[in-house]
């Protein structure tokens, strides 16, 4: 048996424990700023985690290994807080986008993915709001989980592949199955966030608390009901979303 299958049956469940308290510390951070206590925590758990992970670096590009070298050295770098929240999370991204295509030669990638992409999809799970609600069917798009309150009616802009990225535009609300960092790219432009998959530890629970912009996450499958540059109403003081 080779040595990272070894490694990784040993530590599995200390990385998927290490890693949800990862995202649950920065969920309670980006809630709770004035207390330091939360942000030293926040980084604890990011670093401890970042080692674990530090195994599979190898497995990666080596252009993208460095988001793990900005997290391991982020005050040397005098890293943000901002910027090490989402250099953390790119880093998690590169790993399990790896996983999920499969890009490698190594025999040992074949053997643990399966495994880490489990533990790496644990964060990103669907929990939309299971409530119905009465408005009238010809106003209610979709319903699911509110990670930031406020309420934007804009025109929106459907993501569903990095092409779409350049639809972007002032005020827009962006609708997509799920967001990546590449979204970071057009954050300043966004007004809010609508997302088909993802909980509250989700890249988009995370951009959104980061910028402060209202969203919903986690409302099933509701894009192809849209049309590109309809207008919409965020309403995610209660989780929906209409038209």
């Amino acid at each position: 048996m080779n040595t990272v299958r070894k490694l990784l049956q040993t530590n599995s469940q200390e990385i998927k424990e290490k890693l949800d308290q990862a995202y649950t510390s920065i969920a309670f951070f980006q809630n709770n700023r004035a207390l330091e206590d939360a942000k030293a925590k926040m980084t604890q758990h990011i670093i401890e985690v970042t080692i674990l992970l530090d195994q599979f670096k190898p497995y990666i590009p080596e252009y993208k290994q460095r988001y793990f070298d900005i997290v391991m050295n982020h005050k040397q770098l005098g890293l943000s807080t901002r910027d090490l929240i989402m250099s953390f999370d790119r880093m998690v991204f590169e790993l399990h986008t790896r996983l999920e295509k499969n890009l490698s030669n190594h025999q040992e990638l074949q053997a643990w993915s399966p495994l880490m992409r489990e533990i790496l999809d644990g964060r990103r799970q669907i929990t939309g709001n299971s409530i119905k609600h009465e408005s009238d069917a010809s106003q209610f798009v979709t319903s699911g989980l509110s990670v930031v309150s406020g309420c934007v009616k804009a025109h929106v802009a459907i993501i569903e592949d990095m092409e779409d990225l350049k639809n972007i535009y002032s005020g827009c609300i962006i609708a997509s199955r799920m967001t990546t960092p590449d979204f970071m790219i057009a954050i300043h432009k966004i007004s809010g966030i609508i997302t088909e998959q993802g909980g509250r530890l989700c890249h988009a629970a995370i951009l959104a608390r980061e910028y402060n912009i209202p969203c919903i996450v986690g409302c099933g499958t509701f894009i192809n009901q849209l049309t590109e540059n309809e207008v919409l109403i965020l309403d995610a003081d209660n989780g929906i979303v209409l038209r």
